[in-house]
């Protein structure tokens, strides 16, 4: 048989293609529509009917956008538990950076907690609010109460501040409800503010910024309970294959195998979830 050696030219179109490789996705382009009226941030999606409805493929998360002269507001919709990851524990956090720029300096975490009355009622107090001993008492007559909180945090999940309002702008605020046998998570957050009120996304009608969405993942009670099952698998996986200190050593790829596949995905976790939008802000039409 003949060997036919490959064209230089080919070979330089091949290595061009390996070097350069896959291109990058671009982050989805997103116009938020403009709200003449307000969705009523209630965990339901009956005000988002008339506007159109994005997917984050990974996730398989629906999310719509909308804003007005003041806020922005967000749906989220999970048709699939799998999706949802720890967002319970973690809850979900929004970040907003100028166009162009994945800057996760600053965001807004969101997470709904169940919690008693004396919980409750320092979390209001930290928020702000001023309660009187009747009130408290008032408050105390029910043991268990859900909490809609939200943190401004930085890039490595720090909490900087409770995200409260600042004189006009009102505070971030979420709800979670159902739509179907999926769970609707709806956002309403500040477009713009004092520059003492850091909640703010710091932008106005008409503009673009980088938006992101993170939630799930590890926690450290997540985190801990792994570490105590990690240790007893492990050794069940070596015990499982006599050959499974071999196969390591020689780094034959086949150490993930059986057992050790199963250690594997459990050291894993829960999965986290992160995507960012190309978002470009609506402006009221002139009259």
């Amino acid at each position: 048989m003949i060997k036919r050696s490959m064209p230089v030219w080919a070979i330089g179109v091949l290595l061009g293609g390996l070097l350069s490789g896959p291109a990058l996705a671009k982050d989805e382009q997103v116009t938020s529509a403009w709200a003449a009226s307000a969705p009523k941030v209630d965990g339901q999606a009956e005000d988002w009917a008339g506007f159109s409805r994005s997917v984050d493929k990974p996730s398989q998360v629906e999310y719509a956008v909308c804003n007005d002269g003041e806020n922005l507001y967000v749906l989220f919709v999970f048709k699939t538990p799998r999706s949802l990851s720890t967002i319970g524990l973690k809850g979900i956090t929004l970040f907003f950076s100028p166009e162009g720029k994945k800057d996760k300096d600053r965001g807004v975490r969101f997470i709904r907690r169940d919690v008693d009355a004396d919980q409750l009622i320092a979390a209001l107090e930290k928020q702000g609010q001023t309660l009187t001993e009747e009130r408290k008492q008032e408050l105390r007559t029910r043991k268990q109460y859900r909490l809609y909180d939200s943190y401004i945090v930085d890039g490595d999940d720090k909490v900087i501040a409770q995200a409260v309002g600042s004189g006009r702008s009102l505070p971030p605020v979420f709800r979670v409800g159902r739509e179907g046998g999926a769970v609707v998570y709806e956002f309403r957050l500040p477009l713009s503010g004092r520059e003492d009120h850091p909640a703010a996304i710091g932008t106005a009608p008409g503009r673009a910024l980088k938006v992101g969405f993170e939630w799930g993942g590890m926690t450290p009670e997540i985190r801990a309970r792994l570490a105590s099952q990690v240790g007893s698998q492990a050794t069940q996986a070596v015990n499982d294959s006599d050959s499974f200190d071999a196969n390591y050593m020689a780094g034959d790829g086949n150490e993930t195998r059986g057992s050790s596949a199963s250690l594997a995905s459990l050291m894993r976790g829960p999965k986290k979830h992160a995507f960012w939008i190309d978002l470009a802000l609506s402006a009221p039409a002139l009259q």
